[in-house]
């Protein structure tokens, strides 16, 4: 899945409900997998970049 690799995307994250290979290829380069499902799991992954990026969110 070249989408989640780091060389095309900076922020990755994953909700629960992701399944299994999405969920070990974010986890494996460090990205983000919520316990939240669906949309819910996305933001909560993009907060948590943006926080570790040092970047205020609303």
């Amino acid at each position: 899945m070249p989408t989640l690799l780091t060389q095309y995307a900076r922020y990755l994250a994953a909700p629960a409900n992701a399944i299994e290979a999405v969920k070990t290829a974010v986890r494996s380069q460090n990205g983000f997998v919520s316990e939240l499902f669906q949309g819910n799991g996305i933001a909560e992954g993009l907060q948590w970049h943006l926080q570790k990026a040092g970047i205020s969110s609303p």
